[in-house]
């Protein structure tokens, strides 16, 4: 009787220790499919966030591009603004200078007889 409860008790520590193998065993499967889990989605979003790390990289360039553009094409259109206004002033002093001529007679004498003739009679 003694050998009989001996056994007994001992499957019964065997059945305890594969039942708590057993346990453990899920417990590690599943731990270790969490942490899968959980790195596959750090992964996932660390791949997004690259990305929307190059498409800010990738406009931001372009935005400086657009800004170098318009700065030249600012710096061009003030050059020629002055350009415009250098030749107004130029062409508005040829004006008052050839008004101011306008009032004093030509110093050549015509070359034909006739219109010296014609001059003659005017009195000049």
């Amino acid at each position: 009787e003694l050998v009989r409860q001996e056994v007994r008790h001992v499957r019964r520590s065997a059945r305890t220790a594969w039942i708590t193998v057993a346990a453990m065993a899920a417990i590690v499967c599943g731990a270790v499919g969490w942490t899968t889990f959980k790195i596959t989605q750090s992964m996932s979003r660390i791949d997004a966030m690259n990305e929307m790390s190059r498409r800010v990289e990738l406009e931001a360039k372009q935005l400086l591009t657009q800004r170098d553009t318009a700065r030249q094409e600012a710096e061009r259109a003030r050059l020629a603004g002055v350009e415009a206004s250098g030749r107004l002033a130029a062409y508005q002093e040829q004006a008052q200078l050839a008004a101011k001529q306008s009032d004093k007679r030509p110093t050549t004498r015509p070359a034909n007889v006739l219109q010296r003739l014609a001059d003659a009679m005017a009195g000049e």
